[in-house]
């Protein structure tokens, strides 16, 4: 296997020891500061390097190798790891709301959560067409005038 370059200074023979090798990345971390233009033109290297270390592993296998290395790392969560992470409902970011035709569905919880005003959710999502008339009307459309829009098929 070609050796991976973590930060320029370290060299491995394989990826598994760049992304595990805390201290040798921290070392030169701190001695390069790379400006954006480097960073960027060696991102793909360290992709690849990472990318091939990962793929060879579990989520879990690969987060329990940097832990023990003190890597700090953390799970990619999909929509259904958020929403099944207690974690997510304990701080509201989840929440259960019943839709208007009486259905429970989970919703995205309201952000930022502020001290004075914390937000939140007042009623659940309208239909296509729920509010329509009442829309139209605060900009100055008659009822008559709603009727035929919708008669036309503009308007739900």
């Amino acid at each position: 296997m070609t050796d991976v370059y973590a930060f320029e200074r370290c060299p491995f023979r394989d990826a598994a020891h760049a992304v595990a090798d805390r201290s040798c990345v921290a070392r030169s971390a701190a001695r390069v500061l790379w400006p954006a233009a480097t960073r960027a033109e060696r991102v793909e290297v360290s992709d690849e390097g990472i990318e091939a270390w990962t793929l060879t592993r579990t989520t879990n296998d690969a987060l329990e190798v940097l832990r023990e290395a003190k890597v700090p790392a953390g799970r990619a969560y999909t929509a259904k790891d958020i929403v099944e992470d207690p974690h997510y409902r304990d701080r509201e970011m989840v929440l259960k709301q019943e839709t208007r035709d009486g259905y429970e569905v989970d919703v995205p919880g309201v952000v930022p959560k502020l001290l004075g005003t914390p937000g939140s959710i007042r009623s659940s999502a309208p239909r296509l067409g729920d509010d329509t008339d009442a829309v139209l009307g605060e900009i100055g459309f008659s009822a008559q005038d709603v009727t035929a829009l919708r008669a036309r098929n503009v308007v739900a």
